[in-house]
């Protein structure tokens, strides 16, 4: 366990799982028995195991479009600013 922060990989450690049985108990994947997916919740709780809601986004890929989105706004902006400051420099240019 690194720093204060309890992992998965750590409750896996703790209960003899592997993170991917952990992370589909933690979500409540039918695919795993009952008995399972309590005793993994229960040993999380315990250890005081906290969701990390920002790797658990970018791990779905829901964050995926909104970046790659921001990535494009962004390179449109600095290529706008780029030309206009191009054509302050060396007279008109067309985009």
């Amino acid at each position: 366990m690194k720093g204060n922060r309890i992992t998965l990989k750590d409750v896996a450690e703790a209960c003899s799982y592997t993170v991917n049985t952990v992370s589909r108990a933690l979500r409540d994947d039918p695919r795993l028995p009952p008995a399972t997916r309590t005793k993994i919740r229960q040993t999380a709780v315990t250890m005081g195991y906290i969701r990390n809601s920002l790797a658990s986004t970018l791990r779905s890929g829901k964050a995926g479009m909104s970046l790659f989105s921001s990535m494009i706004y962004i390179t449109c902006i600095f290529a706008i600013c780029s030309a206009r400051w191009t054509s302050n420099c060396a007279g008109p240019v067309i985009i």
